[in-house]
């Protein structure tokens, strides 16, 4: 088929489609009170069936105003929440904030940042594997050995328990 012809046949069928007209759609209630709606009305409901008007609808300024409020509101609201979420990551983590009569950790783990680093990972990786554990409790309460899904290795990565190299961080005590 030609490019010209291919064109023509698709103006037919535009053209086509738009001489065809919506029918009229009626609603109306029964005896038993069902609600019914179709474009055909039972000859014992043709009194009391009512036209529905299936016109494009269109929006009145007023509620074109309303929309564009509360479309601003959200997004004032996307906002804050943001800002919220960016300086509650600026604030440290509540491990790293002393606890009220907790001891000050060892000071050769003050003076040692590698040791610092190396529980700051420990403590990541455990948190990270805590969720795939198992079988810690059944379900009469009676203890059982834990038991690690494979498919935390995939998630985490392990990392050595570091108290045989650093003093263990007070907070950790």
């Amino acid at each position: 088929m030609t490019y010209a012809r291919q064109i023509s046949v698709f103006i037919l069928f535009a053209l086509a489609n738009g001489l065809v007209v919506a029918a009229d759609i009626y609603r109306w209630v029964d005896e038993s009170g069902r609600t019914h709606v179709s474009d055909v009305v039972p000859q014992a409901y043709k009194g009391k069936a009512e036209r529905i008007d299936t016109g494009p609808s269109q929006i009145s300024p007023e509620d074109r105003q309303a929309a564009q409020r509360r479309v601003e509101q959200e997004r004032r609201l996307l906002e804050q929440r943001e800002r919220e979420a960016a300086s509650m990551s600026e604030r440290p983590s509540p491990a790293a904030v002393p606890k009220a009569g907790a001891m000050s950790p060892p000071l050769q783990s003050l003076e040692n940042p590698a040791c610092a680093e190396k529980w700051r990972a420990y403590r990541e990786s455990q948190e990270c594997f805590a969720p795939f554990m198992r079988g810690a409790r059944t379900r009469h309460g009676h203890r059982r050995p834990a038991h690690l899904s494979e498919e935390a290795y995939r998630y985490c990565t392990p990392v050595a328990d570091p108290s045989a190299e650093c003093p263990i961080p007070a907070e950790r005590r």
